[in-house]
Parts: structure tokens; sequence; C-alpha cells
């Protein structure tokens, strides 16, 4: 800021006329001194990783490139869940100084995510700087239809058959290392021999498992199919089926005869 001071200089004599010296004096106020926040990338892109096997990593870098101490006062995220940050190296930056955040990335599943990664300060003019983030999850993803049927009453020798759906709906393959039934004695389910493990479900793909019942006595039975995959998830998945057995019902049909008809009847 200018401050001004003016002198006037009277000057009498024989003249008309009066002479008017204006002389100006400046004053420059002292600069105030500022911190000047830079933060290093301004997006982050973790890409694809492998639910369960890979996790990514980067490094946040914020350098001071102001005239006074940069306070670090604060971070977190904006958004979906799923990421994590370290705290700062250091939280007071000199002029030229730098200080490193890392950032991870731990996908549970398949998946895309996306978050803000904010870090707040002391400077005058940027006091909040945000980081888009994105990153994506690359796994199986099992479903399975039924886990729970139930069969009406079947008679006591007679087969039906029912079929357990398994589909993958993720981006990867989808492999079944086991297929292991269990039911109660005496043991009147079993499964169709032609299905083996290992059995490699592709994206989008199914199979159908099925499984046989055959009565052999009176009562309920149970069963239970135990899915073991490679699904980050759920690698352990149980299909469960009732069934009952019943004896052979009886039918007696009664037929009352209205009126007697008369027949001839010729024998050779």
């Amino acid at each position: 800021m200018l401050k001004h001071l003016m002198l006037l200089l009277l000057t009498a004599g024989c003249s008309d006329h009066t002479l008017v010296h204006k002389v100006y004096v400046e004053d420059t106020a002292v600069e105030e001194l500022a911190p000047d926040i830079i933060v290093t990338p301004s997006y982050v892109d973790f890409g694809h990783l492998q639910a369960g096997n890979d996790i990514g990593e980067q490094t946040i870098t914020i350098i001071n490139a102001g005239q006074a101490d940069l306070e670090l006062t604060g971070q977190g995220f904006y958004g979906q869940s799923g990421f994590l940050s370290s705290t700062p190296s250091k939280t007071t930056l000199a002029p030229g100084e730098s200080a490193s955040i890392d950032l991870s990335y731990d996908p549970t599943t398949y998946e895309q995510k996306s978050s803000t990664f904010y870090i707040t300060s002391n400077d005058p003019d940027e006091a909040v700087v945000d980081i888009p983030i994105t990153g994506y999850g690359d796994a199986p993803v099992i479903n399975v239809d039924p886990t729970y049927n139930h069969i009406g009453p079947e008679d006591i020798g007679c087969e039906t058959e029912t079929e357990i759906n398994i589909q993958n709906l993720g981006n990867l393959d989808l492999e079944i290392s086991s297929l292991q039934l269990y039911a109660t004695l005496p043991p009147d389910f079993s499964q169709d021999s032609s299905t083996s493990v290992p059995l490699i479900i592709a994206p989008g793909s199914n199979e159908n498992i099925l499984l046989h019942y055959i009565p052999t006595d009176l009562g309920l039975d149970s069963s239970q199919l135990e899915i073991v995959s490679n699904d980050p998830v759920n690698p352990l998945v149980v299909a469960e089926t009732d069934a009952e057995g019943a004896y052979y019902d009886t039918i007696t049909d009664l037929f009352e005869q209205a009126a007697i008809v008369k027949v001839d009847i010729l024998f050779v």
C-alpha cells in the first residue's frame, strides 16, 4: 500500500503566480509471507487388481512451494470405502520441503470403486486439495440356485431328480475344486457321476449339478451339497435339499349301475 505525502511550497514574490511543488514519498509495506501447497499426482488410478491376491499402492507427494511453513491439518476420503491412507511423513513443511502419504487399495471381489482423497492445510488460497481415485477388482463370483429345495413326497422305490445351478457372475474363471454330498442315513440321495472336479465355469456361464433321490423308507430325508470354489468372498457354499418317502396310495373306484341293460349274446 502506498502512502503519499504532499508538501506544498508556496513562493511569494513579484510574480502574480504561486509555484506549487508536489513531492511524493513512496512507502512500501512488507509483503506477508504464506505457504503454497502442491500435491502430485492429481489423480490416482489403481487399475485392475485380482481380489484376494493383489494390493495396489500409490504415493502422494506434498510440496511447500511458499515462503512460510505449511501445516497439514487433516486428510480423509469422500465416497466409497475400500481405500486406505497412511499418516503424512511430516505435518509441518518448511519452504521447499516435501512430505508423502501412501494410498492403498485391496479389492474384495469383482467391483469398480471410486472415491476422493482430500488434504487440508493452512494454505490461504487452497485450504482443501481433492484427489480423485478409482480402482477395479477382478474376481470370480459364485451364485448357487437354489440353496434350499424341498421335494414333495416320493413313492418308496421310485426315483426323482433335482438340479442345482452354479453360475459365475464375475469376470474371472470360477474353479469348483470340490463337490461333496452329505446325506442322512440311509443315504437316499446321490450325485450324478457325470460331474467331476475341478470344474471350470467361465464368466457369464453356468453348470447344473444333478441329484438323484430314491427313498428306501418312510420319513424325511435331507442332504447338503458343499461347493468349494475360488470365489474370494464365498469360498464355501452349501445347497440343502429335503425330500420325503411315502407308500403308494391305494385308490378304490366305485361304480353304480343305474339300470339293467339287456344284451343279446350269440355263442358260436
